[in-house]
């Protein structure tokens, strides 16, 4: 099966959807990431502090729990090595830090939260949140393309209709392609 062709899976919004007003002492209107559990680990990032996201904090009445990018913690933060544990306002919601992020890792994103999928959405078609997925190394892509096509979009008339497969490095890397030319 697919998943079983599969190193790691996790899905969110790693720049944000819309700035939030997060507030660890004034009130600033930033990008906020979501992320699911597994998300950081399909990039190959870990914390530099604390934890990431578990299915926990992603349970309905779970504490309200986040994670701080780098830049965050430290231009606001002022880059306390006791940050963990402390409480931040993010959208009016008492939020505790329980991770932060290395420096490079999506810079303009200054807090993370647990992605949640609203009840609301669970029964459409998509959510159009993006899913991000790490190939085992004897993974075939076309064979993971075909089994998921064929798990999630068994018939095309009512099934979700959006489904891409890109390599990673397209999405980040290949699309800012520049050459350069070095002369003496």
């Amino acid at each position: 099966t697919a998943t079983s062709m599969l190193a790691g899976i996790g899905m969110g919004r790693l720049s944000g959807f819309a700035p939030i007003i997060v507030d660890a002492g004034t009130p600033e209107r930033l990008v906020v990431g979501t992320a699911t559990e597994g998300l950081f680990d399909v990039f190959g990032v870990k914390p530099l502090l604390g934890r990431a996201f578990s299915a926990a904090d992603r349970q309905p009445g779970a504490p309200a729990v986040v994670m701080v990018g780098h830049r965050y913690w430290q231009s606001r933060l002022q880059g306390a090595p006791d940050v963990l544990g402390r409480v931040i306002r993010v959208d009016d919601t008492p939020s505790t830090i329980v991770g932060v992020m290395p420096a490079g890792f999506h810079p303009r994103t200054m807090v993370w939260q647990p992605h949640v999928t609203p009840t609301s959405m669970r029964s459409m078609r998509g959510s159009g949140v993006p899913v991000y997925a790490r190939l085992r190394p004897d993974a075939q892509p076309e064979v993971v393309a075909r089994s998921l096509v064929t798990r999630l979009v068994p018939d095309p008339r009512t099934g979700p209709t959006n489904l891409w497969l890109v390599p990673l490095y397209d999405l980040t890397i290949e699309r800012h392609r520049r050459t350069v030319v070095l002369r003496e």
